[in-house]
């Protein structure tokens, strides 16, 4: 298992679902 190529994969998966979250958080603005 190489980390070197993992990280970049796991870092932009999680940029993408904070990016979702965001979305989500500024949608539905509990509020």
């Amino acid at each position: 298992m190489d980390e070197s190529l993992d990280a970049p994969a796991w870092k932009e998966v999680i940029s993408q679902l904070a990016k979702y979250a965001m979305f989500v958080v500024t949608e539905q603005d509990p509020c």
